[in-house]
C-alpha cells in the first residue's frame, strides 16, 4: 500500500546518501576484480587483504546496479511526486559520482 511504497522511497532516498557520502570513491568508478592489477598483489605483504578489498568492490558495483534498478523502477510510479523525486536522485547521482553513468543516463 501506500505506507510501504512511502518507506521504499525513504530508503532509497537514504541509501543515496551513503551511496554518495560512503561507499562511491570520489576520483574513480568502481572495478570488477578482473579489472584491477594482479602484478601489485605480487608487490606486497598485504595481497590477500588487498584482493579481498578488490572482491568487495566488485560486489558494491553489483549492488550499486540493482539500487539503481529500483530507482528505474520507482520513476515509472504513477505518482508525479515519486516520479520527479526519482528523477531529481538520478540527476544528483550523475552529477556526484560517475559510477554506472551510462545507467543513469539510460533512465
Amino acid at each position: 500500500g501506500i505506507n510501504a511504497e512511502y518507506g521504499s522511497i525513504q530508503a532509497v532516498e537514504t541509501l543515496r546518501e551513503m551511496w554518495l557520502g560512503i561507499l562511491l570513491p570520489d576520483d574513480r568508478k568502481l572495478l570488477k576484480f578482473t579489472q584491477h592489477d594482479f602484478a601489485a598483489l605480487g608487490e606486497t605483504s598485504n595481497a590477500a587483504r588487498l584482493a579481498l578489498g578488490w572482491l568487495f568492490e566488485e560486489r558494491l558495483k553489483e549492488l550499486y546496479g540493482e539500487y539503481l534498478e529500483v530507482v528505474r523502477t520507482h520513476m515509472g510510479d504513477v505518482e508525479v511526486p515519486i516520479r520527479t523525486k526519482m528523477c531529481n536522485l538520478a540527476y544528483v547521482l550523475l552529477k556526484d559520482k560517475p559510477e554506472r553513468d551510462q545507467d543513469l543516463l539510460g533512465m
